[in-house]
């Protein structure tokens, strides 16, 4: 009788362990979709790009986009239109699609510099297109740094006639599956970047905006104008209040410290979008790296 009582409680035991085991895994399996939603519809909503992170830093996810799907921004032009869908596309994080279809969008990412003062980004090329770059030995710097981000081939394209009364070093093309060309970014040697366009076979500069970094002019060759100034104008916000932070401090440290913030005296008056500005800008987003692995090497306050 009393080993008849074991097998039972044994058995009882056996059915708990099991029933437990399976409550575990629905709980971990309801978790999972849980956040799966919740990744996908963050990514519908703001914009930003969620997905599994590999050693690498790079990450692929599969998004698909409803139809008209409509994205509320900061400005109103900031989205590009993708078949029959939308997305916002913010500053920061680059984001390149390999395979495109309407409602099907194959994207890996990479994480921009500084992503703290940039944030986090989505950039869709448009369908059925791709990216052509140009660089002649000035460019080389910012050519590789656009191989690593495409991981594409790279390919001298060319325009033919270019009407600019400046310099203008080609950056890249946006051409079609019928290699036609949709887009061309150039960049003048002062930093400025020129969006070009085609009036009766030649082109002409439609806008011109700042160059920040390579990883936003990566950003700009998909985009629209538009697109772009708003995101610079939105980084551009981002970036003075850590200047000014900078810049509080330096009364307050001494030798070494001292040193890297004073020499941030910088972003004030340059929030327009002329070419010294842009430099200015450009300058301002190095300075504070140097600034803060300066600080903390020497064992500094680190301000952000």
């Amino acid at each position: 009788m009393k080993k008849r009582g074991v097998i039972e409680l044994q058995i009882k035991w056996a059915f708990a362990v099991i029933i437990g085991v399976m409550l575990l895994l629905f709980f971990v399996q309801v978790f999972y979709k849980q956040n799966e939603r919740a990744a996908y519809s963050a990514a519908y909503m703001v914009g930003s790009f969620i997905g599994k992170s590999m050693a690498s830093g790079e990450a692929d996810i599969e998004i698909r986009l409803p139809e008209e799907q409509k994205i509320s921004s900061d400005c109103e032009s900031s989205k590009l239109l993708i078949g029959k869908g939308s997305v916002v596309v913010p500053e920061g994080m680059v984001v390149f699609s390999k395979e495109f279809s309407a409602d099907k969008i194959q994207m890996s990412k990479i994480d921009v510099m500084l992503p703290f003062l940039i944030g986090r980004a989505v950039l869709i090329k448009p369908a059925n297109t791709r990216v052509l770059l140009a660089f002649d030995e000035l460019e080389l710097e910012t050519g590789l740094a656009l191989m690593r981000i495409f991981g594409d081939t790279v390919y001298l394209a060319e325009l033919g006639d270019v009407e600019t009364e400046d310099v203008i070093s080609l950056f890249a093309i946006l051409v079609n599956e019928n290699d036609e060309v949709l887009n061309a970014i150039g960049l003048r040697p002062e930093g400025g970047l020129v969006f070009l366009e085609e009036e009766e076979g030649t082109w002409k500069v439609r806008k011109e905006l700042p160059y920040i970094s390579p990883e936003l002019l990566a950003a700009a060759i998909a985009a629209d104008p538009d697109d772009y100034e708003c995101g610079v104008s939105r980084m551009l916000k981002r970036l003075q209040p850590v200047a000014l932070r900078y810049e509080g401090k330096a009364d307050a440290l001494s030798g070494e410290c001292s040193y890297p913030i004073n020499e941030l005296k910088i972003l004030e008056g340059n929030s327009s979008y002329s070419n010294e500005g842009a430099k200015n800008i450009a300058q301002a987003v190095l300075k504070i790296k140097e600034a803060n692995e300066i600080l903390s090497e020497n064992a500094c306050e680190v301000l952000y």
